[in-house]
């Protein structure tokens, strides 16, 4: 309803980033976990921001970076693999986000690390 308590809202936003921090790997379209958490998609994506501050969307995306420099700082893990574990399609367009947010390519950001 258009009534929620604040307490529901801030459970709902809490749950939402308990989830997507588990489930990096998978799925995590606004109608994916609307589906998973059973919710109305575009009221998932007004509580989350109301919130947090930050879209469903920027996120996600900066969770799948910090995670994305974890493992690139502490495995010798390859890039590729790293790509499949954070869910993107191909470990070239893993590279391509992943430059564009930290102004380096995975492997130079290993070597600094």
């Amino acid at each position: 309803s258009m009534h929620d308590s604040q307490q529901q809202q801030e459970s709902v936003a809490r749950q939402l980033a308990q989830y997507i921090d588990l489930h990096l790997a998978d799925d995590l379209s606004l109608a994916s976990l609307a589906g998973m958490l059973h919710y109305n998609p575009s009221y998932l994506s007004r509580v989350f921001k109301k919130q947090t501050g930050q879209t469903l969307s920027a996120y996600i995306a900066g969770t799948r970076i910090r995670r994305a420099c974890d493992l690139l700082r502490t495995t010798h893990e390859s890039v590729g693999s790293i790509a499949a574990q954070l869910g993107f399609e191909s470990s070239q367009y893993f590279a391509t986000f992943f430059k564009r947010t930290m102004g380096c390519s995975p492997q130079a950001y290993r070597e600094k690390a």
